[in-house]
């Protein structure tokens, strides 16, 4: 399993980040207090429920920026599928990642556990301190069940699970009521047998005090079938006596309908058509009475509006409207016009203050022949440039020839004091390189003696611990066994045969469970005798090949002792003739080697010294003479610039002169003087186009107050006068006139269109008030009514009819809901006609008492039949004989399955425990060896890992690769040592977990902050060993580390997407290219 990439929601100081991740080997570099630690247990809190920081106590890591706490992960599995791990709070939750329900994550989901995971997985300088964690009941388990391929199944919890189910099914010295259910199905079995003996021995009455039941119940239904017959009959005449009033009245009503049939014919709502012909007759009179009176108000109106004098003003509309129209423009012409007086003004006295401010004795005429062409702007460009050029380069050259010419006579100064220290060291140097040969030689052998020493000191060590350890494993010789535990194997293999035998004699199941638990026991103690037996063999098998190893190491320990020490004796010769061609007597110890040494640079650094000083003499006469050489042409280039200089100036003057320019005009001042020549002939061109935009508005006023003047005579009649110089008011009192006018005009026409409405109207009404009378004629005809009065008094005798049939209607609904159809209502009047009210009343009470009488004697009746029916029930109860039987047959079946069942339990649990002391013998050397790879490559192959035996799992010493083999057990091991061995363990537990299981990613925290340089970079070649099989997520506060890295996987030509680096800052990752 690798995590592909993440997103931290909220985290610790953690929000909104997030990366992808190598699929090998992925560093994390960060200062202290940068985030490190929250990462990493932000993985771990990934993969579990519950995590812990690295002091042990638990941490919630709740957001401290925002955001919803928690995170998310992409993971692929090694078949390939991909899951979406997440973090809400408390919770961890799993999904697909192409889409699917989320799920809460299971403990076991990756067939581990979280304190397994963070003793080999999940690992930094706190958990790297011993093999004790690794040796843990549950870890050894796990992989041990890894190993053998169980996935996630727990060897301690099976084995505790199989010891609870033994217990369970069976304990053979447990009472009869313990919880094992062979005890308890014993037991049962005692008091169904108990139970059957008991119910064989009662007699029963149980046939006659069944008839008795079954009399007694035909006896209730005969009278429940009376009593029901009484109460429909009760019913039948409660529903006839609510039923007499409504047919009582219903027969009045008819009779009385029967007397009104000879009604003439009265028109459908007569009496409400009559009543709103009369209020429309009303409404016609009384309009037609208010529209003469209005039609004449508006004739009257009219005569007044047609002799108004202003009507005559309609003959000049459409030059008043044109003059409207143009009213506008009338008004901005004139304010026009004077806005261009005043800026035409201004403009002038501004032009002439800027041609003053551009040139004191320019005039117009000037102005306008200043030549400002391209070409001449483009002159005084090149001629600025090249001024500006000059210039720079005259000041250049004059800076350096000072600078130049105060550095060389610096350098003059340093040739004579050389010059004075090389005599001095010229003595001294010739008598030191002969005494500096010899100390050379000294210091050679000196080295080679002191390294030929340590290793003849190390050679009589190893020899001495070989001695030591021959005497530790001679007192080691494995014991042999004894044969107690066959003895006692053959005795319970006897004593289960007698059980047998007396099983078969007595046929009692307890000397046959007997039997079987002994021979149990002898098998169990038979193969405890062949396990023993191995056990010895195999010990004294190691111990012998150990023996073996330690006499043929003491042999070439020896050999290798005996020609060290001739070595370390020539050497000592060598050392002494050199001593005395020095005049000295040779050095002994280090120190003194120094001193020697030292003496012997000091006198060889005056030789060293004398060829540096006359090396920087000849260096230094060749340095003055160039410099001298310098120092001329750069005083004859400046000559150059400075001439070259004159010339251009004199040139640009001839030219101004020739132009009718200032002479006195720079070069660069050229070009921002013409854009002040072309702006003021710009002014001078709007000045002279405003002015005959002047000429042309003072024309269009004109023409405009001539037209206006014209209109006079015609608009003095209503009430208008105008100035002798009109301006647009006057445009305004023409136009309101006009209006006026037309609105008069208006007004008569609306009055006359008013005038043809209401005739109209009129002739309506009178139309509509004859056809109203010709209706209230219709009306009174078909009634056969002469006048108003006959006609109201057959309204009223309809509706008398019209009440009764209404009444008569009602009673019908009331009887047919008490009855439900007619043909019940008209056997129901039969019925009442038969039955006076008195006789029905006496019927009643004579049935409702009989039915009362019933009602009683079906309650005793019940009462009886109840305690019958119960004693029955008792009885029947007591009779389960068949039932004790079948469940006897059921127990035997339940027994014979669950002394099966002990048996299997028994034999499985000794099987696993003999498998997991196999694995273990068989199955831990394949972990130190690849171990073993892993402490080789981080100690340069200086170590051998070795098992060192014993009972408590995992437990190793170092032999040395060097000839004398020395070996070291954990508790002389250095703490650097220690980490590195206890890395390798884990390292390789890891990459084995993924034979059969899942691999995991491998969370190391600052693992190698107590290597050396060497291991460290051995270090990084096992977790990028390691790192080809699981996932690594590296946490560090070093930047070496990463430098590290680099260079191993640059040597290993490893590819670079096998590695990544990331940045941890305050909460912040970003990639480390």
């Amino acid at each position: 399993m690798k995590i592909t990439d993440f997103f931290v929601s909220g985290f610790g100081i953690f929000s909104g980040s997030g990366a992808r991740l190598s699929g090998g080997l992925t560093v994390f570099q960060g200062d202290n207090e940068s985030g490190k630690t929250t990462l990493m247990n932000f993985f771990r809190r990934l993969l579990f429920s519950r995590g812990k920081n690295g002091r042990g106590k638990t941490n919630l890591y709740e957001p401290q920026r925002g955001g919803q706490h928690g995170g998310s992960a992409r993971i692929r599995m090694e078949d390939g599928r991909e899951y979406i791990l997440s973090v809400e709070g408390q919770k961890n939750y799993i999904a697909p990642a192409d889409g699917g329900p989320a799920a809460e994550l299971s403990p076991d989901f990756f067939s581990i556990s979280r304190e397994v995971y963070e003793s080999v997985f999940a690992m930094g300088l706190g958990e790297m301190q011993s093999l004790d964690p690794l040796n843990s009941s549950d870890v050894a388990a796990r992989f041990f069940a890894a190993g053998a391929g169980l996935g996630s199944a727990s060897l301690p919890r099976l084995l505790s699970v199989l010891e609870a189910r033994q217990n369970e099914l069976y304990r053979p010295w447990g009472n009869a009521r313990s919880a094992s259910t062979v005890n308890r199905l014993l037991a049962s079995m005692g008091e169904t047998d108990a139970a059957i003996r008991d119910l064989r021995e009662r007699n029963g009455a149980w046939r006659r005090m069944k008839d008795d039941l079954s009399a007694m119940e035909d006896s209730i239904e005969k009278k429940k079938e009376r009593l029901e017959i009484l109460k429909g009959r009760i019913a039948r005449l409660e529903l006839l006596e609510k039923a007499r009033p409504s047919r009582k009245a219903l027969e009045e009503t008819e009779l009385r309908l029967a007397g009104m049939t000879e009604l003439h014919p009265f028109p459908e709502n007569g009496l409400s058509r009559l009543e709103r012909l009369k209020e429309e007759k009303e409404r016609i009179e009384a309009a037609v009475a208010r529209l003469e009176e209005e039609k004449a108000a508006k004739a009257r109106e009219k005569a007044v509006l047609e002799a108004d004098p202003v009507l005559g003003c309609l003959q000049a509309r459409q030059e008043v409207e044109g003059l409207e129209h143009e009213s506008e423009q009338f008004r901005a012409s004139l304010a026009r016009r004077i806005l261009l007086a005043k800026e035409i003004e201004d403009a002038e006295k501004a032009f002439r203050g800027n041609l003053e401010n551009l040139c004191s004795w320019w005039t117009e005429d000037h102005l306008s022949g200043a030549d400002v062409s391209a070409e001449a702007i483009e002159f005084a460009r090149r001629t600025a440039e090249r001024k500006e050029r000059l210039e720079r380069r005259k000041g250049e050259e004059e800076k350096s020839l000072v600078q130049w010419n105060r550095l060389r006579e610096d350098r003059r100064s340093e040739a004579a004091s050389l010059d004075r220290e090389t005599a001095g060291v010229e003595v001294r140097a010739k008598r030191a390189t002969e005494r500096w040969s010899l100390i050379t030689d000294l210091r050679a052998v000196f080295g080679e003696l002191c390294d030929e020493e340590e290793d003849l000191a190390n050679l009589e060590e190893a020899r001495t611990t070989i001695i030591s350890e021959k005497a530790v494993l001679a007192e080691e010789e494995p014991p042999e066994p004894g044969n107690m535990v066959a003895l006692i194997s053959g005795a319970l293999l006897a004593v289960g045969g007698g059980g047998t035998y007396q099983a078969w004699l007595t046929s009692d199941r307890l000397w046959f469970f007997g039997a079987v638990a002994l021979f149990s026991a002898s098998l169990l103690s038979f193969i405890a005798h062949r396990d023993q037996q191995k056990r010895y063999e195999t010990a004294l098998s190691w111990w012998t090949r150990r023996m073996d190893d330690l006499d043929l190491r003491m042999e070439e320990t020896l050999l290798l002792l005996e020609s060290q020490k001739a070595r370390v004796e020539r050497l000592r010769s060598r050392r002494e003739e050199l001593g005395e061609r020095l005049g000295i007597r040779a050095p002994r110890f280090a120190n003194e080697m120094d001193e020697l040494l030292e003496e012997g640079e000091r006198d060889n650094s005056a030789n060293e010294r004398f060829a540096v000083l006359s090396e920087r003499s000849r260096q230094m006469a060749a340095v003055l003479a160039r410099m001298d050489s310098e120092s001329e042409a750069m005083e004859s280039a400046l000559e150059r610039t400075a001439g070259e200089l004159d010339r251009l100036m004199d040139e640009w003057r001839r030219w101004l002169a020739g132009r009718q320019f200032d002479r006195n005009l720079a070069p660069k001042d050229m070009e921002a003087l013409v854009p002040r020549i072309l702006q003021l002939r710009s002014e001078k061109s709007v000045i002279e186009s405003r002015k005959a935009e002047l000429r042309e508005l003072d024309s269009y006023v004109a023409s405009v107050r001539q037209r206006i003047l014209s209109l006079a005579d015609l608009f003095s009649g209503a009430g208008v006068e105008l100035p002798e110089e009109p301006d647009p008011s006057s445009i305004r009192s023409l136009a309101v006139a006009l209006r006026l006018a037309g609105e008069r005009k208006g007004e008569i026409a609306d009055l006359e269109r008013d005038l043809a409405a209401l005739s109209a109207s009129l002739a309506e009404l009178r139309e509509n008030l004859e056809g109203n009378g010709g209706k209230t004629a219709e009306l009174f005809t078909f009634a056969g009514s002469e006048n108003e009065e006959r006609y109201r008094d057959l309204a009223a005798r309809w509706a008398e009819r019209e009440r009764l049939l209404e009444d008569a209607s009602r009673e019908r609904k009331v009887l047919l809901g008490l009855f439900g159809s007619g043909e019940e209502m008209e056997k129901a009047g039969g019925e009442l006609l038969s039955l006076p009210a008195e006789d029905g009343r006496k019927e009643r009470d004579r049935a409702e008492e009989e039915a009362a009488v019933l009602e009683r004697e079906i309650e005793a009746a019940a009462d009886s039949r109840g305690r019958l029916a119960l004693r029955l029930e008792q009885i029947a109860a007591d009779e389960r004989l068949g039932e004790l039987l079948f469940s006897r047959t059921g127990m035997d079946r339940k027994l014979d399955e669950g002394v099966k069942e002990w048996l299997s339990v028994i034999l499985a649990r000794h099987f696993l425990e003999v498998s997991k002391e196999k694995h273990e013998r068989e199955r831990q050397p394949e972990v130190i060896r690849r171990a073993g790879k892993y402490l080789a490559l981080m100690t340069g192959n200086r170590y051998t890992l070795l098992s060192s035996g014993g009972e408590r799992g995992l437990s190793v010493v170092l032999e040395g690769n060097d000839p004398a083999r020395e070996r070291k057990d954990e508790i002389k091991w250095s703490s650097g040592l220690a980490d590195q061995v206890y890395l390798a363990m884990r390292l390789s537990l890891a990459t084995l977990w993924g034979r059969n299981s899942e691999p995991l990613p491998l969370i190391l925290d600052d693992l190698l902050v107590r290597f050396d340089e060497t291991r460290q970079q051995g270090a990084a070649e096992a977790i990028l060993e390691a790192a080809a099989n699981n996932q690594v997520l590296l946490f560090t506060c070093q930047k070496k580390t990463l430098d590290i890295f680099r260079t191993v996987v640059e040597t290993r030509g490893t590819s670079p997407d096998f590695l990544a680096f990331h940045y941890i800052e305050r909460g912040a990752i970003r990639p480390v290219l």
